[in-house]
């Protein structure tokens, strides 16, 4: 996967990074980035390639995004599905006033790829 420093990462080992600058004037290492080290809460400064590598010996401190979660929801009727939805609140105010109703289906993405699928039968009520 490809990385992209403008979204929320951290170190592939599962340190704290935190971008300080993305212009640094270096041909190769434009990034500057802080690392988490310790539990004391210090940081250091390195400089990373816009792909999220480093040349460091020893630790595998390369850049990886943290995987995006969103959560949608859907009603399933007796005759369709309906759009994906933001938020159950959303979903409940599409479905008023149908009363083919059957189900809900409650689906998890981490970066667009499908990871949890809940399912919610309605049977026969309302909501």
């Amino acid at each position: 996967m490809t990385f992209d420093y403008k979204k929320p990462f951290t170190t592939a080992d599962g340190r704290k990074a935190r971008l300080l600058a993305d212009d640094l004037r270096h041909k190769d290492y434009p990034l500057v980035v802080a690392l988490s080290v310790g539990e004391g809460g210090n940081e250091f400064v390195h400089l990373y390639r816009k792909d999220g590598t480093m040349f460091y010996l020893g630790i595998d401190a390369t850049l990886i995004n943290i995987p995006e979660r969103k959560e949608r929801w859907k009603y399933v009727f007796s005759d369709f599905v309906s759009s994906e939805f933001e938020t159950r609140d959303e979903a409940d105010k599409f479905a008023d006033g149908y009363k083919n109703r059957i189900g809900l289906l409650r689906i998890v993405y981490e970066n667009d790829r499908i990871v949890e699928q809940e399912y919610f039968p309605l049977h026969g009520e309302e909501k």
